[in-house]
């Protein structure tokens, strides 16, 4: 009965002493949860914090931007209306014209300028566009208007007739590269160029 007892008291340091670590681990735990929530509270906060700075940042420029849009909405309304009809009278000025466009393609440039310019109508005008610069003796404002409103504005080189203040253009790009490229007869390419302006085909070309 002693014995029992006396391994009674030396079990209870034991006893204790797991009891002290169970409960150091469970505050570490405890601990380390609320350090892992205090930082996904905070970065919560962060996110919140940026999502209402970026919110006012915004609605401070549609107080300031909306009310310059409504006062000079009108205003660019009637510029661009007053412009595309100075662009339309300009039109009608001129008159019936037929414009050659072309471009500074490197591998057509040369060919063009060399071989077909030369066997042209003398009806017909040339609108060359050097990058974004429009060489021609008319006005360069109106004829850039008039080559960036092309139906199809990359495909040089392309035919321009105006007739009672009306543009009308067509791509000759596939067939130009065809016969360049498979060196054909110009007589044919010349014939449909001639067509477009309603040029008779028996008029002799500029030499």
């Amino acid at each position: 009965m002693q014995e029992a007892i006396f391994a009674s008291f030396q079990q209870r340091p034991v006893q204790g002493i797991c009891f002290i670590q169970w409960t150091l681990c469970c505050i570490k735990s405890t601990v380390a949860q609320t350090v892992v929530e205090d930082k996904f509270m905070v970065k919560k906060l962060t996110d919140v914090l940026g999502i209402i700075l970026l919110g006012s940042v915004i609605l401070v420029f549609a107080i300031i931007a909306i009310p310059i849009y409504l006062l000079w909405s009108p205003f660019g309304y009637y510029f661009d209306w007053l412009r595309k009809r100075r662009f339309q009278e300009y039109l009608l000025e001129l008159g019936d014209k037929n414009f050659f466009c072309y471009n500074n393609r490197i591998d057509a440039k040369a060919f063009i300028e060399k071989e077909l310019i030369p066997r042209l109508d003398r009806s017909v005008e040339i609108l060359y566009l050097d990058g974004r610069e429009v060489k021609s003796s008319y006005s360069r404002e109106y004829m850039s208007m008039a080559l960036y409103s092309l139906k199809s504005y990359q495909r040089f080189p392309h035919l321009l007739k105006i007739r009672d203040g009306k543009m009308i253009d067509e791509s000759i790009n596939n067939e130009f590269f065809n016969t360049m490229n498979q060196n054909k007869p110009l007589d044919k390419l010349l014939a449909d160029i001639q067509s477009f302006f309603g040029i008779r085909i028996n008029n002799k070309n500029a030499a």
